[in-house]
């Protein structure tokens, strides 16, 4: 018969995971699984986390906003979906929005990435190259319609 594991040994082990980097409940709920904690214990482990605020939603929702548009400069839609993929709600990920990410800059960011993009792409001018563009916006997060706008103005 295998042996249940401790709380606390549990609750500290799960302290010091969150204690070293920013983390949500959906990656807590994660490696309890994988330490093999039963769901029951584990959402009491994770209730007192929040309650010591080892863990609190929204401010992961600003940490990972802020390190995916700052640092890796993706749009919103590719940072709300990997979000929305870690049971963030989706109040807390409009709150980060409207925190962290400044219109000017944001657009300031996309006109850099789509410049630099030009430069790689052969016949921008033509449907087949402002369609590379459009995808290449996309898959940094980048809604479509500012993608087009910001696009018809270096054009």
């Amino acid at each position: 018969m295998e042996k249940k594991p401790d709380k606390k040994i549990v609750l500290s082990k799960a302290k010091n995971l969150c204690s070293r980097k920013e983390k949500c409940k959906s990656e807590i709920f994660e490696s309890l699984m994988k330490w093999g904690v039963e769901k029951d214990m584990a959402e009491e482990v994770i209730a007192d986390l929040e309650k010591e605020k080892y863990i609190d939603e929204a401010r992961y929702a600003e940490f990972f906003t802020t390190d995916s548009y700052k640092l890796k400069h993706w749009g919103r839609v590719k940072i709300e979906y990997h979000l929305r993929m870690k049971k963030i709600p989706s109040a807390l990920i409009h709150n980060a929005f409207d925190e962290i990410i400044d219109e000017g800059e944001y657009e300031k960011i996309l006109s850099k990435l789509l410049k630099d993009k030009m430069r790689s792409v052969k016949g921008i001018n033509t449907y087949a190259g402002k369609a590379k563009i459009i995808r290449f916006a996309q898959s940094r997060g980048f809604e479509t319609e500012l993608t087009l706008k910001i696009l018809d103005e270096l054009l």
